[in-house]
C-alpha cells in the first residue's frame, strides 16, 4: 500500500522566453500554490560560483541547487509550481505535471530581445529551442505520462495551456 503525497507538484519548462514565469504566476494566484522561480532561487540564496559575462548567466553547482531546495520543500505539504529551464534537474523531486513551452524562433527572438539579452544569449536559446532541448530533458528525466508540451505564441495558445494545467490541477485536488 502507497501513501498518497497531499500536495501536488508542477514543473514547467521551457527555453527563456517561452512564458515559463507568466503561466506560473497565474496558476499559482489561480490555485495558492506556491511558485518557486528556480533561476531565482539560484541568485537569492548565492547559489553560483561565478557570472558568466559573455551570457549574463550564473554559473552554479547543480548538486547544490538540488539539495538546497530539497531542504527548502522537504517535510512541507505545500502545492508548488517549479518554473526552470533545466527541468532535469528537478527529477528527483516527486512530480505530477511537466508542462514544456515551445515557442515559434521569430516570436522568441523578439521576446529576448526586448528583454535587453546580447545576440549570442538570443541566438544561443533560439538554438535550444529549435533543438528542443528542453523537451528533451524533459522527455528523458520523468514519466512519459506526466511531460505535455504546449505552443505558446499568442494569448490563445497561452490560455489554452493554462486551461490544460487548470484542469489538472482541479482533478488532483
Amino acid at each position: 500500500m502507497s501513501i498518497t503525497r497531499p500536495c501536488m507538484r508542477i514543473v514547467l519548462s521551457g527555453t527563456p522566453g517561452t512564458g515559463k514565469t507568466t503561466i506560473a504566476k497565474e496558476i499559482c494566484e489561480v490555485f495558492s500554490f506556491r511558485h518557486i522561480n528556480c533561476s531565482e532561487y539560484i541568485t537569492a540564496n548565492k547559489l553560483y560560483s561565478s557570472i558568466d559575462e559573455a551570457y549574463s548567466t550564473h554559473v552554479f553547482d547543480e548538486d547544490v541547487f538540488v539539495e538546497s531546495l530539497k531542504k527548502e520543500i522537504e517535510n512541507k505539504s505545500e502545492n508548488i509550481v517549479f518554473d526552470f529551464h533545466s527541468c532535469d534537474l528537478l527529477s528527483e523531486f516527486e512530480v505530477d505535471l511537466v508542462v514544456v513551452l515551445r515557442c515559434d524562433t521569430d516570436e522568441l527572438y523578439d521576446r529576448l530581445e526586448t528583454r535587453g539579452y546580447s545576440k549570442e544569449k538570443i541566438m544561443e536559446n533560439v538554438s535550444a529551442e529549435i533543438t528542443g532541448v528542453c523537451a528533451e530533458e524533459a522527455e528523458e528525466s520523468f514519466q512519459s505520462e506526466t511531460v505535455f508540451e504546449f505552443p505558446n505564441n499568442t494569448e490563445e495558445e497561452r490560455q489554452a495551456c493554462v486551461d490544460f494545467i487548470r484542469s489538472k490541477v482541479e482533478c488532483f485536488l
